[in-house]
């Protein structure tokens, strides 16, 4: 009976050892399957994100060089960086991107960057850069080729996108950091993780309760143990082996693939939550791809309406330049892509110049179509002699067609003058703009002080029977006339300090030699308004002229 019973308890110890060898392997594939299926999710979803976002910033780089490779046509070598600064300045996917252009000897010539590898230098080339990616794109770019790949500089991932300009041999480069976009992988991952640790518990409990029911049924458990182990061992594994192939073949890009596993426990779980990140996925990469073209569809629109409207303004040569009697410059960059500020300058007759510039109530789309309409009123009305006996009357006809339909409200701000050449006599009219400076030279210097008025006629567009007064002033040679926009004075540093009329003044101040010449003037008061800003975001169009009468 001993003998019976210890060869009973054997047997019953080698099949409960069995059945614990068949549930522990049961369980270390189920962890294992688990680990490969949420990897194998994750990967693909990073991958797949990943790659979606590499093709747009290709899009985009191709893009914006067609755009450059138009803008650069005709300008000299010398002109190249200032035209190609602004398309570098622009941005398709927001402050995280770094733009520049690369020159046939592999140099930064214009970028985003202001220090690092990606800086602008005339003597680091960056095809001998440590990092072998980024050397091995830069050479690409310097054979005029266009391409996408990810590149490390200064220790960051990116991935670096460029086209070429074939017209002057250069290059066009866009860069973004590598994204975490395969958040959704990630997620199943994690949840792929949790219902395996929860599907050992449960496993770990089966197996103890089967232990103990053995104990109690000798003979009947140990055969019953074993076929009970087997058919949890594929009562378990089945469902992952199919969840297992399901997830491959998502992660091939089968994004319709629909699991069906019928378990009733966690795995079934996993699986509507696999079959949920799918649909999310691909609603997310649809989005994606219709977000990123209307996105890419409205940069194109408002570049091209920027370049339409700075071709609306004068040119300042050739025919304002190097001229006998004055010296005139005007610049203008808008806040936004297009802007409301003007400015605009013409002969009347041989003897007399216009100045005009201008600030429309609001900024972007509105405000350009605004601008464009009160521009050509007002050239409209001068040219055509409306003006001649009386400005004022000019100025008031022009107001009350600006208040026609007027149904936004919206006005303009104009400082209008006419210098006569011969005479030097200056016929101005200020409807609600800022008060210019006008420099007279005093012992080899040249000293600035805004021009006084005791009223200030109203901006146009507002009432319409608003009357206008013209006032007089006479010029002597060497006397300059700065006029500007509240973009100027009103500047705003991080800290919301603006730049105001008397740090304009100082700096007209200090730089005021009567041998200056206006675009000077100009690019010294732009480089100091840049100072006090710093890195902050331009808050309104900056819109400066400056012309001295030279008699």
């Amino acid at each position: 009976m001993l003998l019976l019973t210890a060869a009973g308890l054997s047997i019953f110890l080698v099949l409960s050892a069995m059945m614990s060898v068949s549930l522990y392997m049961g369980r270390s594939d189920a962890l294992e399957m688990s680990r490969k299926m949420g990897e194998t999710v994750s990967g693909f979803a990073r991958d797949a994100s990943e790659q979606n976002a590499r093709q747009h910033l290709l899009v985009a780089a191709e893009a914006r060089a067609q755009h450059a490779e138009r803008a650069v046509s005709g300008v000299g070598t010398d002109n190249l960086p200032d035209v190609l600064r602004r398309f570098v300045q622009e941005k398709s996917f927001g402050n995280d991107g770094v733009n520049f252009v690369l020159d046939e000897k592999g140099c930064v010539v214009v970028s985003t960057e202001r220090e690092g590898m990606l800086a602008a230098s005339a003597d680091r080339d960056l095809r001998l850069a440590s990092e072998p990616g980024l050397a091995k794109e830069a050479a690409a770019m310097t054979e005029g080729k266009s391409g996408v790949a990810p590149v490390s500089v200064d220790g960051r991932e990116y991935n670096l996108a460029y086209a070429p300009l074939p017209s002057i041999g250069w290059s066009f480069g866009m860069m973004e950091k590598v994204s975490s976009a395969a958040v959704s992988g990630m997620e199943i991952r994690r949840t792929a993780s949790a219902e395996a640790v929860r599907f050992v518990a449960s496993l770990n409990r089966l197996f103890l309760e089967n232990f103990l029911y053995m104990t109690a049924l000798l003979c009947l458990i140990m055969c019953a143990l074993f076929y009970f182990g087997r058919r949890t061992t594929r009562r378990i594994v089945e469902p992952i082996l199919a969840l297992d192939a399901g997830v491959q073949e998502i992660a091939k890009g089968n994004l319709d693939k629909k699991l069906d596993v019928k378990s009733g426990d966690e795995i079934e779980r996993l699986a509507a939550s696999v079959n949920k990140m799918t649909d999310d996925l691909k609603t997310y990469m649809e989005n994606l791809a219709r977000v990123t073209a209307e996105k890419e569809r409205i940069a194109t629109e408002l570049s091209l309406a920027r370049d339409i409207q700075e071709g609306m303004l004068p040119p300042i040569f050739p025919d304002f330049s190097d001229q006998p009697h004055f010296d005139l410059f005007a610049s203008m960059e808008a806040a936004r892509d297009v802007g409301g500020d003007f400015y605009d300058f013409y002969m009347l007759d041989d003897s007399r110049l216009v100045l005009t510039i201008a600030d429309v109530s609001d900024k972007g789309i509105p405000a350009a179509l605004f601008m464009v309409i009160s521009k050509t009123l007002l050239k409209n009305a001068a040219l055509s002699g409306a003006g001649a006996a009386n400005y004022g009357r000019m100025m008031a006809w022009t107001n009350r067609q600006l208040c026609e339909n007027n149904k936004k409200k919206m006005f303009v701000t104009v400082f209008f003058g006419v210098l006569d050449l011969k005479t030097g006599e200056f016929v101005y009219m200020n409807a609600g703009h800022c008060a210019p400076l006008i420099g007279h030279e005093t012992d080899g210097r040249t000293e600035w002080n805004y021009l006084k008025e005791k009223r200030r006629n109203l901006m146009i567009g507002a009432v319409a029977e608003a009357a206008y007064e013209e006032r007089r002033l006479t010029l002597a040679p060497g006397d300059m006339l700065f006029l500007y926009t509240d973009g100027v004075t009103e500047a705003m540093d991080g800290e919301g300090q603006l730049y105001t009329k008397g740090r304009l003044k100082e700096t007209l101040d200090r730089i005021g030699t009567p041998d200056a010449k206006a675009e000077q003037i100009l690019a010294a008061v732009r480089a100091d308004i840049a100072a006090h800003v710093g890195g902050a975001e331009q808050s309104d169009d900056v819109t400066m002229m400056a012309v001295r009468f030279l008699g």
